[in-house]
């Protein structure tokens, strides 16, 4: 699902597919030989597991040329959760690892201040008690 209806997207060859920022981590592709097997490498950032790779991914891409492009009249079906169930088993750890990505991405590719990244830990702290209060205390699922 796109945020920006795909008519206000700029085209990207043809009028199914649209230049964007990122794409959706959970199904990219890369054209063969576009990338040497060391930036291939380096374009997946070791801080980062699972939350805001795509977001990186856009950037670095746009640092290196190349473009970003979203197929609008294809779809796919998504496991959700299903790498991160392996790992994480409540869903207030998963949250956690998403605010640690979002912080890093904030402050390494957005070069968030230290009153922005305050601002950010704090709102960031609330949502996390919020959720470990719904999930753990009220026993919530979702």
């Amino acid at each position: 699902m796109l945020n920006t209806p795909s008519y206000r997207l700029a085209y990207a060859g043809d009028e199914d597919c649209r230049l964007v920022d990122a794409v959706p981590g959970s199904f990219f592709m890369l054209k063969t030989g576009i990338l040497t097997p060391g930036e291939i490498k380096e374009v997946f950032d070791k801080h980062i597991f699972l939350y805001y790779e795509e977001k990186v991914l856009g950037q670095k891409f746009r640092k290196m040329g190349l473009k970003t492009v979203l197929v609008t009249d294809e779809s796919y079906v998504h496991a959700h959760s299903v790498s991160i169930d392996k790992s994480f088993k409540r869903i207030v750890d998963k949250q956690r690892l998403l605010h640690r990505s979002k912080l890093y991405y904030y402050k390494e590719y957005l070069g968030t201040g230290p009153a922005g990244m305050a601002a950010a830990r704090a709102v960031l702290g609330l949502v996390l008690a919020e959720v470990w209060f719904l999930t753990v205390v009220c026993r919530m699922r979702w």
